[in-house]
């Protein structure tokens, strides 16, 4: 029910079948929003925290426990150095409150975890106050009214009350939808970003590096030239990506963390929301595609780099060929991808080109909301919500990318 300023809420348990059932239906809901539904790590926790709290099983819900048996941590592993239930249930709170500061569910059951506790709290829907009846005007002795007088003064008092009721209400109802038409909404594209600007983390950009080995008869070995030169550089073209990438976020008043993808461990990704820029030179931007429906591939022998639809269609393949001549290539392929990783339980992105004019495109593509609106088919629901991944073409003219256009893209 819809409260106003006479709203209130009072302290609540659901202890009733029906009560229960509804707050777990309130716990769907709360899921099934962008704000935990592109998160893995964040779902199981809530999950495990309301029911565990409805069950009674609150001797479970503490910080080893839930470390153990979500987060597969061993039993004596050090909560201090590993932080990752606190830092869970942080991220937790804040999505709940950015979920209920949204209008349309403030009559909502309330689902809340305060801080310093793992059990959770609930509050009922909002309940409305009714208006304290009118007391009865004292009547008046007979004498003073006539028989003509009684109805049409009754009458004239009701259509005034109804007159004021009905001013107020058209006010209340202009006021609701002027806040509606005006309050502020989240663009697809908005939407698309939203798992990186909400993160509690500052987002990881990791980028591959240019496969490069020193000549050892033309550099000695030990020498400072050698350790410079072993060290796989990053290409020019690369670093301009970073820079736009790192720019954008920063309009978001974010920070991002830069790192070579030969110095970016596992831990790394599971702390934060990750970008990986550049395609084959990259071992985690592999890693990742090699379990998408398009992946990368290649060919040393022949020189040639491809992307295909892993799931068999010949139909789908888009090849670059690094032997031709550079001004025989007149096209370059990317893929961009936005997913929740079940392994890292963190939000992965990938602009990756088979060469680096469709790295720059993919960059391209990601940061402008006129050609990220392109993922838009028409036919899926939400889809700046869901995992997306997708195959972008760009044409090379005088040596620089142009636009990038979308060839291909796969939603689940």
């Amino acid at each position: 029910m819809r409260g106003g300023a006479n709203a209130v809420r009072e302290g609540w348990y659901p202890e009733k079948p029906e009560e229960v059932t509804a707050v777990h239906e309130q716990l769907e809901k709360l899921l099934a929003d962008p704000l935990f539904s592109l998160s893995r790590r964040y779902p199981i926790m809530l999950r495990r925290i309301v029911e565990d709290t409805l069950s009674g099983r609150t001797q479970n819900l503490k910080e080893r426990v839930l470390g153990m048996e979500l987060f597969d941590r061993a039993a004596d592993y050090d909560t201090n150095s590993d932080a990752i239930v606190r830092v869970t249930a942080a991220e937790i709170r804040k999505r709940i409150a950015q979920y209920y500061h949204n209008e349309k569910h403030a009559s909502e059951i309330r689902i809340e975890l305060p801080v310093g506790s793992y059990v959770a709290e609930f509050k009922p829907a909002l309940i409305a106050k009714e208006p304290p009846a009118a007391e009865p005007a004292s009547p008046e002795p007979e004498f003073r009214k006539s028989a003509s007088e009684e109805p049409f003064k009754n009458n004239r008092g009701i259509s005034r009350r109804a007159m004021q009721w009905g001013l107020v209400s058209g006010f209340v109802l202009v006021l609701i939808v002027c806040i509606v038409i005006w309050l502020p909404r989240k663009s697809d594209f908005q939407l698309f970003w939203q798992p990186f600007v909400t993160s509690a983390h500052p987002p990881l950009i990791c980028v591959g590096q240019l496969r490069h080995q020193p000549a050892e008869k033309e550099v000695p070995e030990g020498s400072l030239a050698h350790a410079l030169l072993s060290q796989k550089p990053v290409s020019i073209s690369d670093a301009i990506v970073i820079s736009n990438f790192a720019a954008f976020l920063a309009t978001h008043g974010l920070r991002p963390r830069i790192q070579v993808s030969s110095m970016t461990s596992y831990t790394d990704l599971r702390n934060s929301p990750v970008l990986l820029v550049g395609g084959i030179d990259n071992n985690w931007t592999m890693h990742f595609l090699s379990g998408l429906h398009y992946r990368m591939a290649f060919d040393p022998v022949s020189s040639t780099a491809r992307i295909y639809n892993a799931e068999g269609s010949s139909k789908e393949s888009w090849i670059v060929d690094f032997a031709a001549q550079a001004e025989r290539e007149t096209e370059d392929y990317a893929i961009v991808a936005r997913f929740a990783d079940p392994t890292t339980e963190n939000t992965v992105m990938i602009s990756a080109g088979l060469g680096e004019d469709g790295t720059s495109a993919a960059a391209d593509f990601l940061t402008h909301a006129q050609y990220l609106s392109t993922l838009n088919d028409g036919k899926t629901n939400g889809w700046e919500q869901k995992n997306v991944e997708a195959v972008i073409k760009t044409q090379i003219i005088d040596g620089k990318p142009g636009p990038p256009i979308l060839v291909a893209r796969y939603f689940w």
